[in-house]
């Protein structure tokens, strides 16, 4: 069994948050509440990616609905094309990924932590019932707290 599976195991045996099964996210709520407008220009929202030392941010339109991701590497995609092919500026909405995996805010802990076990994603928007974005949970947050 490959160590750091070994040592996640450890770490979900021994945490104190851990120990509730029903325990939500919506209970923790010490999670980011970021997020990019789909018209904010991509060099904006990278510089407040870098200043905040983010892998990624939900976008959201005017209602605060998640309508995408905008990841680093959207973003150092965009700003090597822009290099080497002479690509305007652009904003957000021309980059970002409209296919985004949310959590909702009711989900369990383990099933958050299933999802960052399963799937290469560093962050997930949770949701409200409506759809409404509510924060990020980005994996260090949740795996310790």
């Amino acid at each position: 069994m490959d160590s750091s599976v070994v040592e996640l195991q450890k770490f979900v045996q021994a945490s104190h948050v851990l120990r509730d099964k029903n325990l939500t996210i919506k209970e923790l709520g010490r999670l980011d509440h970021s997020a990019v407008k789909k018209e904010t220009e991509i060099f904006k929202a990278a510089k407040f990616l870098s200043s905040q030392n983010r892998s990624g941010l939900p976008v959201i339109d005017d209602s605060n609905k998640v309508i995408g991701f905008l990841s680093e590497k959207d973003c150092l995609e965009h700003l090597y094309e822009r290099k080497t092919y002479q690509v305007d500026h652009g904003t957000v909405d021309e980059i970002m990924n409209t296919r985004v995996m949310c959590l909702d805010e009711n989900a369990s802990i383990y099933h958050v932590i299933d999802m960052f076990i399963k799937h290469p994603f560093h962050v997930y928007p949770v949701i409200t019932d409506n759809n409404n974005q509510l924060f990020t949970g980005p994996r260090i947050t949740i795996s310790i707290e």
